[in-house]
């Protein structure tokens, strides 16, 4: 396993609503947008299941003045069959140095399954593209997790594996509304990992909400993971063109970055719950 504490800098455990509060008093973390302090603690390992290569990757949000409802959802394609693995978020007590609620997300992956699934043209749930540049040649695949508009997507090429998931929740709809069609993210280092972590906004329900996207390139290449996931991942991709994802900040103007952490900030003081809801 690498387990992997993220930079104090960049996330140094704020939550959304002190986020929020230094965005509207204009005192934001300096060289970026705090939007990723929401992300405190990631940790991956790989695992072989019955022959089949697996990836586990368990990232720690703190989600300031919003609970969060423990929910567990397995990952499969409605035009298959096809069991890729389960996400899981799981609500976390915190008993000191608190600044709200924090929750683990955890995607256990089947990168054997889902790495024969045809490539696509993914796009995050408020239909602007993924915060990812460099996927040009790599098969990307997203995978709709139950009905709860939330997806699952992973990318891969010669020396590229990408692990990401989108997930809205309803009670942020009144921001998608305000603001819809507009993205926040910010990417960070946490070790041999780099990270994108943001906010994406629509008007339609199950179109807003946080999205978490992780370069794994390093972790399936590295000495440090189970030598067999690494042999029979890389053994699949001799063929392919070599890529390099590109995480890049992605901002829209300062007054609607604003606007959107305002909204954010009134509806986390009304004791809303984050939920997936598969209806």
């Amino acid at each position: 396993m690498i387990h992997l504490r993220t930079s104090s800098q960049l996330i140094g455990g704020l939550s959304f609503t002190l986020m929020a509060s230094l965005m509207m008093s204009g005192c934001g973390a300096k060289g970026g947008n705090p939007i990723a302090q929401i992300v405190t603690n990631i940790a991956v390992k790989t695992s072989v299941q019955n022959s089949e290569d697996w990836v586990q990757a368990t990232a720690t949000l703190n989600t300031g003045g919003f609970q969060v409802a423990g929910i567990s959802f397995p990952l499969s394609d409605f035009k298959s069959p096809a069991q890729y693995g389960q996400i899981t978020l799981t609500p976390i007590s915190c008993t000191k140095n608190c600044n709200g609620y924090s929750a683990d997300l955890t995607i256990q992956l089947n990168i054997s399954q889902i790495s024969r699934e045809p490539s696509g043209s993914p796009l995050l749930p408020n239909g602007t593209p993924l915060p990812v540049g460099g996927l040009q040649n790599a098969t990307t695949i997203a995978i709709p997790i139950a009905n709860t508009g939330a997806q699952l997507y992973f990318a891969f090429a010669k020396g590229v594996a990408l692990l990401g998931t989108a997930i809205p929740f309803s009670v942020l709809d009144p921001a998608g509304h305000y603001l819809p069609g507009v993205d926040v993210f910010q990417p960070f280092t946490a070790g041999p990992i780099q990270v994108t972590a943001g906010i994406f906004a629509g008007a339609a329900p199950k179109t807003t909400g946080i999205g978490l996207f992780m370069d794994i390139s390093g972790v399936l290449n590295t000495n440090t993971v189970t030598p067999t996931v690494v042999r029979n991942f890389a053994a699949n991709l001799e063929s392919q063109v070599p890529s390099k994802i590109t995480l890049s900040p992605v901002h829209p103007s300062q007054s609607k970055e604003n606007r959107l952490f305002r909204k954010i900030y009134g509806l986390s003081q009304q004791g809303l719950k984050l939920e997936m809801k598969n209806e």
